[in-house]
């Protein structure tokens, strides 16, 4: 599956979960599910509220500006 090859391209911490049943909309699908493995991952590397500098041409959207 091409999806576990992501690990490949990515240099933190980083864990593969499957989610059976779930298709591309996870969110959408199993929101508590991932907010589960979400929590659980801040929790074990660290995480903040706090907004970061973008970088790499990524854009931090904020609905709230």
């Amino acid at each position: 599956m091409a999806a576990e090859k992501t690990a490949d391209f990515v240099t933190g911490p980083y864990r593969f979960a499957e989610l059976g049943g779930i298709n591309h909309f996870v969110t959408d699908e199993a929101l508590g599910a991932f907010t589960g493995l979400l929590l659980a991952h801040l929790a074990e590397h660290g995480g903040t509220t706090e907004r970061q500098p973008a970088s790499k041409g990524w854009a931090i959207l904020d609905s709230n500006q």
